[in-house]
């Protein structure tokens, strides 16, 4: 698989490759930062779904919750993927700074969800991504996340397996 993410890691590594079954998302927002996001994934056929791991910061202290309910099997996450905005803040103490993801949009065959986001820290430096996959082309999350919530989201690509148009080649 493919795979398409931000170029800074300095946070706790996580991997969801090979999950592409989503029933929901959802996602936390703090004043700051996206908290968490954690998955509802499709398994056994459909005959089972699974809870991910909390992915992020675990604080029980949430500005904002929002849960993405797809319409599985029929909608999947396509088109432009995922998409988002981080922002390098201060965190106040002896760490110095972090990148945090501040918004975040989840795209699937059939609509958009989000923004999800936070605004803009005063005087921060802004980071905008969008990974784009194609129709049952994705093939799952990764990314990071420090103690103040998540720092990256990046997204497995599944490459293509045949030509969808394939003509014979003639050969003179």
């Amino acid at each position: 698989m493919l795979k398409a993410g931000l170029p800074w890691t300095d946070g706790l590594a996580w991997d969801h490759k090979g999950k592409c079954d989503i029933a929901q998302i959802i996602v936390s927002r703090s004043i700051n930062c996206i908290d968490f996001i954690q998955f509802v994934y499709v398994e056994d056929e459909g005959k089972k779904l699974v809870v991910s791991e909390k992915i992020g910061n675990d604080v029980p202290i949430i500005f904002s919750l929002n849960t993405i309910t797809l319409d599985y099997p029929h909608e999947v996450i396509t088109g432009s993927g995922v998409k988002g905005k981080c922002e390098e803040l201060s965190t106040g103490d002896s760490e110095g700074f972090q990148k945090l993801l501040r918004s975040i949009t989840f795209v699937t065959n059939k609509r958009s969800y989000g923004p999800f986001e936070v605004e803009q820290t005063a005087g921060s430096e802004e980071f905008e991504f969008e990974y784009h996959v194609g129709f049952k082309q994705f093939g799952g999350f990764f990314g990071t996340y420090m103690l103040y919530g998540l720092e990256t989201i990046g997204i497995y690509m599944k490459p293509m397996e045949k030509l969808l148009n394939s003509t014979s080649i003639k050969t003179e």
